[in-house]
């Protein structure tokens, strides 16, 4: 599944706001990249983090694994804490909780973080502690966001001029690059190009200054669609978007429409995640009704062995008067063969002497 773009974490942004104000009440690790955390003002809000796929409020109860020492770093100083404000750092895919004090800064990006800040930024617990060439997640370093060179959510002048740039700069780069400097993400671009008639995979020194000029409005127009907007599940593609992606069947047999960003994805991962628990679960079940039948399979075994066992101590005990006829004859012998312990047999048979070991071997004749 694929990760959250910048233009889509804005819009969870606007959503998120009207938690600002409410009381963090607890905060949950769920399993590897995942957490909950309980607000409340007046009402329960409860918000789902998957790293850098989703942080959205949810109405779906998940199961919390025993507390972490990070969860338990992060329980200690934010419980009951209020929320001030809920941003995002610029355009890049970082998203903040700022408790004033101290602060959690979600990384929805690379591997995906969550560090817990005070408020000179000084990380007291990381989720995930990391070293790069400009900057170090770990405890005690002074948390640096990441560099970024993207333009941002940029107006139809700017994007135009930095397109007429970049046309210049990187002719012979396929158009789709463009997606590396606007920070709306490759599907959005995409879906721009294609709106335009052009193709993702056209040249950029080949394209028109009227398309140039195309291009740079449609661009322009994507925050607007987006940060307002239906937002749509593909089912068949298996993805959702802010706005129609024309590549995609827009049919309405195939699409889903949420009035927030964050109820889609609440059904998009939430509803996959308890998919796969009951996967999960029924893979359990199978190997338990499996575990049942081989321990079945061998109470079934132990039974026949015990009968069997049992029938030979019933045979020895019924010839045990021939069997101590027959020991008694080879102890009070030096030497003797198998032709005279012959003599003995009716019920039992002789069937081999290993003088050396002083063994005699027997079979006894069932009653028919």
């Amino acid at each position: 599944m694929r990760e959250l773009s910048s233009i889509e974490l804005a819009r969870l942004e606007k959503e998120l706001k009207p938690i600002e104000g409410s009381r963090l009440r607890k905060f949950y690790e769920l399993g590897k990249d995942e957490f909950e955390l309980y607000f409340y003002k007046g009402e329960q809000h409860v918000v789902y983090v998957k790293l850098l796929k989703t942080i959205n409020l949810t109405s779906y109860a998940s199961e919390h694994e025993e507390a972490s020492m990070f969860v338990m770093q992060i329980r200690k100083r934010l419980e009951n804490k209020i929320v001030e404000k809920i941003y995002q750092h610029g355009t890049d895919r970082v998203l903040i909780f700022d408790f004033s004090e101290f602060m959690l800064i979600f990384e929805m990006f690379g591997k995906g973080n969550l560090i817990l800040v005070d408020n000179s930024f000084r990380i007291i617990a990381p989720y995930r502690r990391l070293e790069f060439k400009d900057r170090k997640i770990d405890y005690n370093e002074v948390y640096k966001f990441p560099a970024s060179s993207s333009a941002g959510f940029v107006e139809k002048s700017e994007a135009l001029e930095i397109l007429k740039r970049l046309a210049l700069e990187k002719k012979d780069e396929k158009l789709i690059s463009i997606s590396k400097t606007f920070d709306y993400g490759p599907l959005y671009i995409e879906n721009a190009v294609t709106a335009c008639n052009l193709k993702p995979s056209d040249k950029l020194g080949s394209i028109s200054d009227e398309k140039l000029e195309e291009l740079a409005e449609r661009i322009a127009s994507i925050k607007n669609s987006c940060m307002n907007g239906k937002a749509i599940m593909y089912i068949n593609e298996h993805d959702y978007a802010l706005e129609h992606i024309i590549k995609y069947n827009n049919s309405l047999e195939n699409i889903k429409e949420y009035s927030t960003l964050s109820s889609l994805l609440d059904d998009f991962y939430l509803s996959e995640r308890g998919k796969e628990e009951a996967s999960e679960e029924a893979k359990r079940k199978e190997a338990i009704a499996k575990s049942i039948e081989q321990q079945k399979e061998l109470i079934k075994k132990l039974e026949d062995e015990e009968k069997r066992y049992a029938n030979i101590a019933k045979l020895i005990l019924e010839h045990m008067d021939k069997l101590n006829l027959i020991l008694s004859y080879a102890k009070s012998k030096k030497r003797f063969s198998i032709e005279e312990l012959k003599q003995f047999e009716n019920s039992v048979e002789i069937i081999g002497i290993d003088l050396k070991n002083k063994k005699i071997k027997v079979r006894i004749k069932e009653k028919e």
